[in-house]
């Protein structure tokens, strides 16, 4: 029986110091049948170049490398780019600053195999600013609906990819698009199981990159309910809306809450200007700014009206209800991220 084809596809852009080491980690593949195409998304550094020198030197030494240059579209659309123009039966897609073990793939396709699944995950192994084991169970869409249980490069079945119409393509400034394919895959009814063994290398960034990919958490989670409403309560759904409905609001407050942190771990700054009685407060704070990762129906309950009212009565907001109608001044001074500290360092806990 022939083994089947795996199409790897790497999107790459400004990441010509690493794409090396991804490269190579593939061409070093235990699995014979892999086909590995990078896709140039419109990088303004050497990452075209690279890509077209490794192509061929690996080319010459009989892998199947392929090198595909577009204009910038985003990481979903070059997904879906490489796979649209791939002929494997297996999937992967593997970021250029990561890298697998050399049994991954072979690892990944035994799972398939063995439970008869169309999606495999691995475990995560980080590196680069923090190193950590990382777990991913591949959970059900009743697990996965509130928070991602799968690694970015989990291995799935063409026919996922073709049934659930590919890569979310309108969520390119929120870089979660890998969380709501794996939403879309289970809703659609397909099965997974996860590989006990971190055969997948995940770079971590600077805390400052970390912190500004985790920015729009709020958005991010009101764009999976607001697209999937069938999936969550009802009030959840409200919450979701509100946010939606304010985005330009809750970006400002990223924004300036990212400025006046720094380099400094929000959870510490917490801890050492807030005492423990005004945690309850600081959760709120974090589900505001996207610093913590609560799931979907935790963090938007936590958007609850007495709160609010409390912790954001220094805004220049007038909230009526949480569902309700709120009137957003055109302007919000840069003085109220430090109004929010100090309402929460005075607040009176009941």
């Amino acid at each position: 029986m022939p083994q089947l084809k795996v199409s790897i596809i790497t999107a790459c852009y400004n990441h010509q110091e690493y794409l090396e080491e991804c490269v190579k980690s593939i061409a070093a593949q235990t699995y014979p049948n892999i086909e590995h195409i990078i896709i140039n998304d419109g990088s303004t550094d050497g990452s075209g170049q690279v890509a077209d020198r490794l192509a061929d030197v690996y080319g010459k030494s009989g892998k199947s490398v392929r090198v595909i240059h577009q204009a910038n579209a985003g990481v979903s659309h070059a997904r879906n780019n490489g796979i649209a123009q791939s002929n494997g039966d297996l999937l992967n897609v593997l970021d250029a600053d990561d890298f697998f073990r050399p049994d991954a793939v072979e690892k990944m396709v035994g799972q398939m195999k063995a439970y008869q699944v169309d999606c495999v995950t691995p475990q995560v192994q980080t590196f680069g600013a923090y190193s950590r084991l990382v777990k991913r169970v591949g959970s059900t869409l009743e697990v996965e609906k509130e928070d991602n249980t799968y690694a970015t490069a989990s291995m799935f079945s063409r026919k996922v990819w073709e049934s659930v119409g590919g890569f979310d393509t309108n969520l390119k400034e929120f870089q979660m698009e890998d969380w709501v394919f794996w939403i879309d895959m289970l809703k659609a009814g397909f099965r997974a199981t996860a590989l006990p063994e971190p055969v997948f290398y995940y770079r971590t960034a600077t805390l400052s990159a970390f912190t500004k990919a985790f920015r729009q958490w709020p958005q991010v989670i009101s764009y999976i309910v607001n697209r999937h409403p069938e999936l969550y309560a009802v009030d959840i759904v409200k919450r979701a809306k509100f946010i939606d409905e304010h985005r330009e609001a809750f970006q400002y407050i990223h924004e300036q809450i990212s400025g006046m942190l720094g380099n400094v771990s929000p959870m510490l700054f917490m801890r050492r200007h807030l005492k423990p009685r005004q945690m309850q407060y600081a959760l709120l704070y974090g589900a505001i700014t996207g610093y913590w990762t609560l799931g979907v129906s935790a963090t938007l309950r936590l958007f609850e009206m007495e709160l609010l009212e409390s912790v954001m009565q220094d805004f220049d907001l007038e909230i009526k209800s949480v569902t309700a109608d709120v009137r957003i001044q055109p302007s919000l001074p840069d003085r109220m991220m430090w109004k929010l500290y100090r309402s929460l360092k005075n607040l009176k806990m009941p």
